[in-house]
């Protein structure tokens, strides 16, 4: 649970960027041979993946350019990607899926509507609450997260995961089945 340390992936991503991971950080697959050129899942003749996870290795105020990137190679539209985020306006432990809308002041958020060009994009909101009294927006986000905060991410992880798998189910349902979106 390293990554779920703080209120953000911020703090994370932050320790992790060095000079090498930025330029690194295309999600574009290994070359099968040193000096081969790199080509996407498409251009290969291969079945695009069903389901792929990205965690982009840039700060996320620029986090769009590395979604951009694998909307790119695999071809993917908009309304294909799912944005999973913190979420201040939401009390810790909350869930939530919004489709589409404005980036509602999260800096991540407002990059990938950028990089994209499009805010089709379904967002899976995890919820971290205000911060009390003095503390700054940022420095509640970035800060750790407390041992009782640590203990209900836990939890909280999994209802996120179930609620978009179970989001990504329906999307994909036949027409005239439970879930059509039709």
């Amino acid at each position: 649970m390293a990554d779920w340390k703080s209120r953000s992936w911020r703090k994370a991503s932050a320790r992790r960027s060095s000079s090498s991971a930025r330029a690194t950080d295309s999600p574009q697959p290994t070359p099968a041979q040193p000096g081969a050129a790199r080509t996407t899942p498409h251009q290969r003749g291969e079945r695009p993946a069903a389901l792929l996870l990205l965690k982009p290795r840039r700060l996320m105020n620029v986090n769009g350019l590395s979604v951009a990137s694998a909307a790119e190679i695999y071809s993917l539209r908009p309304e294909d990607i799912y944005l999973v985020h913190d979420d201040l306006d939401k009390a810790l432990g909350k869930v939530a899926i919004k489709l589409g809308g404005s980036a509602r002041g999260h800096n991540g958020v407002r990059s990938c509507i950028s990089a994209l060009q499009s805010n089709e994009m379904t967002r899976v909101r995890v919820g971290i609450g205000r911060p009390e009294g003095e503390m700054t927006v940022s420095s509640y986000v970035l800060a750790p997260f407390s041992a009782g905060e640590q203990e209900r991410l836990e939890q909280v992880l999994a209802q996120a995961a179930t609620c978009l798998l179970e989001h990504i189910l329906q999307r994909r349902a036949p027409v005239g089945e439970p879930g059509d979106r039709g």
